[in-house]
Formats: C-alpha cells, sequence, structure tokens
C-alpha cells in the first residue's frame, strides 16, 4: 500500500480501467472510504493479483494514508533467548582435560546442561554458562571437552 494506491490479491479477475469502492478498516481511524481503478489485473496461482490507483480522495482520507505509509514498520523479532557470551579454554591444556565429559546425550562439560547450540562440526555452545566446546560422537558415546 502507498500514499497513491494499493496492490490487493483477490479469488476472481476484474477488467483493467474498471473504477471500485474500497473500504479500509483501520484499528485507529477506523472506516476509511475510497474508490479505487484498476490499473493491471494478473493471475498469480488460483488468484488474481490486482493494482490499483486512488481516484481523487479527500483531504482527510490523503492525510490518513500518508500517516498509515510513513510510519516505519516494527523491528524483526529478535531470538527468543539472547546468546551468552561465549568463553573457552585454550585448546591444549590441563583444564580443558581435565573438564573432558563422556555421555550417551550432549552436555556441556562445564555445567553438564543439555540446553546447547550447535554452531559448526564439532563446535558447540551452552546457552546456560556460555560455554563453548567441541563434541565427538563415536559409537553411541558422546565426548565433549
Amino acid at each position: 500500500m502507498s500514499p497513491s494506491g494499493a496492490l490487493i490479491r483477490m479469488g476472481f479477475e476484474l477488467r483493467k480501467g474498471g473504477e471500485w469502492p474500497l473500504v479500509l478498516e483501520l484499528p485507529e481511524e477506523g472506516q476509511v472510504w475510497l474508490n479505487g481503478r484498476v490499473v493491471r489485473c494478473r493471475p498469480e496461482g488460483t488468484s488474481f493479483v490486482l493494482a490499483l490507483t486512488f481516484v481523487s480522495p479527500s483531504s482527510s482520507t490523503q492525510a490518513v494514508l500518508n500517516r498509515i505509509c510513513s510510519t516505519p514498520l516494527p523491528a524483526p523479532a529478535k531470538e527468543k533467548r539472547p546468546r551468552p557470551l561465549p568463553w573457552r579454554l585454550p585448546t591444549l591444556s590441563l583444564e580443558r582435560l581435565l573438564r573432558i565429559r563422556v555421555s550417551p546425550n550432549r552436555q556441556c562439560p562445564e555445567c553438564h546442561s543439555a540446553d546447547l547450540t550447535k554452531e559448526r562440526r564439532h563446535s558447540y555452545s551452552c546457552f546456560q554458562c556460555g560455554c563453548r566446546f567441541s563434541g565427538f560422537r563415536i559409537g553411541r558415546v558422546r565426548i565433549s571437552l
């Protein structure tokens, strides 16, 4: 939708050049009555896409259309849970070898949580403590370090 027209999907075809009444039901303004002229109508799957231009809207209706079209869109939804700040022990260290975890399920070697996300091959992050670790599977056993 724009201040001068709209793109509408309908279940039937309308002829080009025809004028039709439109009612926009808006939560804040209520009903806004307009006339629209069909500029283009093309089939798309089982429906039709119509391009309409508004025909001589009143000044109050035009002000409503300008206000609707100038409001910014809401920000896209963020991740449900923020990722913790990642941390990792040095690759070759005694602490890393001492925290090795062997279990049938994938678990964090620090807090033993199963609330994990896979970063890339053999690399995981824990949502609970923020630990980044390597994980491998040997048969039915999983090793986390």
